[in-house]
């Protein structure tokens, strides 16, 4: 839709201002909540957050791998799909996270819930409205009510799902039901005789609504990479990353039933 800004002279692609402002924002967010939550040099947290962006963007590349050797499998070329995807860089950014963090201490299940769980949905939000100036992340062609006159990445318009401002506007609704569920957990904590919500619970949480967000929105969109089926290799990382959440949910409410003596 407006794929390039125009500033006098100089010209800059919207994709790339609208993700650079959205790793400023939350990135900001990111480290302010850490210095904020944490007993460590800010330095050293700074320096954790700085590889876990450079990690998550590798992996967030790297991640497009997988359709790459299906489809050398299948045909027995070689092509690289190019692009970029989030639950690479989720995966790259928290394996950085875990490797620096454990290294130096600092308790990995706090730094999520501080550093990743809120800054997420927000950051997302925004870099959503850079796939919509793009192209990318286009909708499937519908005839909805709902619909709105699209181009997809090849500059081909139609009446499309409107899928960008759709992820744009759930990744909002996570962050507010995030924020009520961190103050909820606050909350509760100061009251006589309770314990404060298991450390990573928040950050699972966002993990488990973005996994049903992305599973929900991948069947009305029209780039994705098949995988198996009806399902997409988006539909597979979603899946895999929700079993994941529910599973840690689940046993952190149990070890904390346990913890308190009530019967599991």
């Amino acid at each position: 839709m407006l794929p390039v800004l125009a500033l006098g002279p100089w010209q800059i692609g919207t994709y790339a201002a609208t993700y650079a402002l959205a790793l400023f924002v939350a990135g900001m967010w990111a480290f302010h909540r850490l210095c904020r939550g944490l007993p460590h040099p800010p330095r050293l947290l700074a320096r954790g957050l700085v590889l876990a962006i450079g990690a998550a963007f590798i992996g967030a590349h790297l991640v497009r791998l997988l359709p790459t050797l299906q489809e050398w499998q299948r045909t027995g070329s070689v092509a690289w799909f190019g692009g970029s995807s989030f639950a690479g860089a989720l995966a790259g950014g928290c394996l950085a996270a875990l490797l620096y963090f454990r290294r130096h201490q600092v308790p990995l299940g706090r730094a999520l819930d501080l550093g990743a769980a809120l800054p997420f949905p927000l950051g997302q939000a925004i870099g959503r409205l850079g796939c919509l100036a793009a192209g990318c992340c286009y909708g499937r062609p519908t005839a909805s009510p709902l619909g709105l006159y699209l181009p997809d990445h090849e500059g081909l318009w139609a009446v499309r799902h409107p899928t960008q401002l759709l992820a744009a506007g759930a990744d909002l609704l996570i962050l507010a039901v995030l924020l009520a569920v961190e103050g909820r957990g606050r909350r509760h904590s100061l009251q006589p005789g309770t314990a404060p919500p298991p450390a990573g619970s928040l950050f699972l949480v966002y993990l488990a609504l973005y996994s049903l967000k992305r599973f929900a929105l991948e069947f009305l969109r029209g780039d994705g990479l098949p995988a198996a089926g009806a399902l997409s290799w988006a539909h597979l990382y979603s899946l895999a990353a929700l079993a994941v959440a529910l599973a840690l949910l689940l046993g952190r409410h149990l070890r904390g039933l346990r913890a308190h003596g009530q019967p599991t």
